[in-house]
């Protein structure tokens, strides 16, 4: 490592890190810090590697590594970092949804070490032809499982892409520590989840959702966002569908996901073998529901 030729202020660095609001730095914000307070921290003039390298052997900072597929993201934290601010710091921009989103809600009375963190890409066209025949197609395969995420001291953090509409029905709440993060609303969550259950705990952990929401939420609110999101297929029935399920709900609520025609037998979830079918709502589910 090059000598550095002054000695800096150790006790005002250590200082500063341990009374920051930001625990968990890129190497892009270390290197503005040192720019920030060089001359106040008596820093060399040259080489921020070197002087991070430094941080690294005499600060409470530290190095870690966050392996993706085909990807790696180093960043700094102070001490033990906070999973929900190092999970934000990989797509600042995103926004947490399905199964975190459901915690964040008070939708399932399970703590899940898995964080589901979108961030939406630009919208592409959708192929609007629907045909029974391609439906059951693609439904008889099983669905992509993302293969994009990391594992960090028994935790794992998805980062999704999902199509389109940034900012649709996400707010901020919050969560653990009383930290304030974005987050799917509820009725955006029990859309996306209905959508893609495999990020939700599976289909039973779909329908406990719309049992624990039972009261909080009304079908206008699901409705409209499913029509702002304006998908291809009919997730009208799978929502519907859950709403029945949850035994919860008035029937004029329920109704409302029955002012489209039901045109296709739809299904929800993917490769299921011999499924039950729901002739209300058009709709092929796990037979183990049933019983």
């Amino acid at each position: 490592m090059r000598q550095i030729q002054k000695e800096p202020k150790l006790a005002q660095i250590v200082d500063y890190f341990n009374e920051a609001s930001i625990h968990v730095y890129t190497e892009s914000m270390l290197r503005m810090l040192i720019s920030e307070f060089r001359n106040e921290w008596n820093l060399p003039t040259s080489d921020p590697k070197a002087f991070i390298d430094y941080l690294l052997a005499n600060t409470p900072l530290c190095r870690v590594s966050l392996k993706f597929q085909v990807t790696e993201e180093i960043r700094y934290t102070c001490n033990k970092p906070d999973i929900i601010e190092l999970a934000i710091s990989l797509k600042p921009a995103g926004y947490f949804s399905h199964l975190t989103a459901m915690q964040v809600h008070k939708l399932t009375k399970t703590q899940d070490r898995t964080l589901y963190l979108n961030y939406p890409q630009p919208q592409r066209g959708q192929d609007g032809d629907l045909r029974q025949d391609r439906i059951d197609a693609a439904f008889a395969r099983a669905t992509r499982i993302s293969k994009n995420f990391t594992d960090y001291e028994g935790y794992r953090i998805y980062i999704l892409n999902s199509m389109g509409y940034p900012g649709l029905g996400v707010i901020e709440m919050q969560w653990l520590n009383n930290r304030t993060i974005k987050t799917t609303s509820l009725a955006r969550t029990l859309v996306d989840i209905a959508v893609r259950p495999e990020n939700a705990g599976g289909v039973t952990g779909v329908l406990a959702a719309y049992k624990l929401a039972a009261g909080t939420i009304t079908g206008r609110e699901i409705w409209e966002i499913l029509q702002s999101l304006n998908y291809v297929y009919p997730y009208e029935q799978v929502i519907g569908f859950c709403l029945s399920r949850a035994g919860s709900y008035r029937a004029k609520t329920i109704d409302i996901f029955r002012r489209k025609p039901m045109k296709w037998n739809f299904y929800l979830t993917h490769a299921m073998t011999n499924p039950s079918f729901d002739a209300g709502w058009k709709l092929h589910y796990p037979s183990e529901l049933d019983s």
